[in-house]
């Protein structure tokens, strides 16, 4: 494929999980010149990750890293890597770190990485990005930031914000956005924590003249989406309800550029990277019924509300919080990790790839 001059070309691989493909599709947004394209990293049998992991410790010349791509992915995949002349390869989720490493090695590009890559040659990637709740060791190629990198900025939240606008039936009534998540492999959402939720906006849009903007996940349960439809379908105050598994529609920035202030529930780390990014203020929503959050999750939210970047609320004391916030006229902390990343990014565009005999 002949490479265009005007543009450095940019292989983002995805583990499929949206949540980090958002992630490495804005810190490829912030490559100036850039042009990206996506391949899904499918491996050909079950152990081929952990066994590339356990390769990494080893060194291995551009043919080697070649002969464990061409085993342990699948052909599609193998060759939408190989046949891309990328320069520069970014990946989010440990679980590709291998494969951007050894693509990287391959095709003589440089590796990004986004969350704490596993196995060895930690060094040899020419950027990684790690939120500081992994407990990275700070090595020259290391950005820590707090939050998960994110499109959000307050040129897209205003752009988006009036397209969402001019397909809603808005009044003069301030609005605040609702993003509801879901279960995770652990945690578990209690539904009854929903109507505890639902009662409290409500009341809150009464008494306060507010509008509501809500949104559901891929991961929300079935049965908490048949209960805020039934909730909000028809609520007057409600202007936007999008169940994602029946609309997979993406209006978050529209909808975090038209609130006074967002609520989001606790299980999403890019979710709430994205809600910290937008200039509001952040209430984060307790929901989980058995199984709680990961250390690394308890971690982040911790740091953030230590740092005045968000609110905790759980079904109990969601009202008050809700108050609060609301009446609060401070300006919201805001996240800077952006203009960290960047100019890390800035620096490593500036230097060559390592292109030496051994991985």
């Amino acid at each position: 494929m002949e490479r265009s001059h005007s543009k450095i070309p940019i292989l983002i691989l995805s583990d499929g999980k949206m949540g980090h493909l958002k992630q490495s599709l804005a810190a490829a947004s912030w490559i100036e010149g850039g042009e990206s394209r996506v391949v899904s990293v499918n491996y050909s049998f079950f152990t081929a990750r952990l066994l590339l992991t356990l390769a990494s410790y080893f060194p291995f010349k551009k043919k080697g890293g070649g002969l464990l791509l061409k085993w342990f992915l699948k052909s599609e995949t193998f060759n939408s890597i190989l046949g891309y002349p990328a320069e520069i390869i970014i990946s989010a989720g440990a679980g590709i770190s291998i494969t951007n490493l050894l693509a990287a090695k391959v095709l003589s590009a440089k590796s990004i990485v986004i969350m704490k890559p596993p196995g060895g040659g930690q060094h040899r990637y020419a950027l990684r990005i790690i939120p500081e709740h992994d407990l990275p060791k700070r090595l020259p190629n290391t950005v820590i930031t707090l939050g998960a990198p994110t499109a959000i900025s307050p040129d897209l939240l205003l752009s988006e914000a009036k397209k969402l606008a001019s397909s809603l039936k808005l009044t003069n009534r301030k609005i605040a956005s609702v993003f509801i998540g879901g279960n995770t492999s652990k945690y578990r959402f209690d539904p009854e924590k929903i109507f505890s939720l639902i009662e409290t906006l409500k009341q809150f849009c009464e008494s306060h003249h507010f509008d509501l903007l809500i949104t559901t996940s891929r991961r929300t349960p079935k049965e908490v989406d048949m209960v805020l439809k039934q909730a909000f379908s028809i609520y007057p105050h409600c202007k936007l309800l999008t169940i994602w598994r029946e609309n997979p529609k993406d209006c978050v920035a529209g909808m975090l550029g038209l609130s006074e202030w967002v609520l989001v529930t606790e299980d999403s780390i890019s979710m709430i990277s994205d809600a910290v990014n937008s200039g509001k203020k952040v209430i984060v929503l307790k929901m989980n019924k058995r199984g709680g959050l990961k250390r690394k999750q308890r971690h982040f939210l911790q740091a953030l509300e230590e740092r005045s970047h968000i609110a905790i609320a759980s079904a109990e004391t969601l009202k008050e919080v809700v108050i609060k916030t609301s009446s609060d006229k401070t300006p919201a902390v805001t996240l800077n990790d952006r203009l960290t990343i960047q100019e890390k990014l800035k620096e490593i565009m500036g230097r060559p790839s390592v292109q030496n005999n051994t991985l």
